[in-house]
């Protein structure tokens, strides 16, 4: 005789098991395709500019600290300054960033909204 035993799953553990799987099959819809692509080259854009806004935030934090606790405000006036510019900057760094990504990827876009939209 013999001894099976079986489990049945819930369907809670069912849908994870199927999230899984298609999480990690190899097969990827063009509008997945389309939206993996775009979303990296909005990454791309944001890397230099967050990295330009944290060291131009940090050199504003020191001239104010300079200001604040040493009493040197021409100084810290000059270099909380630079910060402030470095911090507006970085919107432009951005926006020419997302600029020569979105150049990159026209074609890809292209290609695959068409044949999403079906042309």
């Amino acid at each position: 005789m013999e001894n099976r035993s079986s489990y049945t799953y819930s369907l809670k553990e069912i849908e994870e098991a199927k999230r899984i799987q298609k999480e990690y099959s190899k097969s990827e819809s063009d509008y997945e395709k389309l939206k993996r692509i775009v979303k990296r080259a909005e990454r791309n854009a944001q890397i230099p500019a967050i990295s330009l806004g944290v060291i131009a935030a940090i050199i504003f934090g020191i001239g104010m600290c300079l200001c604040m606790v040493n009493s040197n405000y021409l100084w810290g006036i000059i270099i909380g300054a630079i910060g402030i510019a470095g911090c507006i900057a970085s919107c432009f760094v951005y926006k020419i960033f997302l600029k020569r990504e979105k150049e990159k990827i026209e074609d890809d876009v292209r290609e695959l909204s068409e044949k999403i939209i079906g042309r």
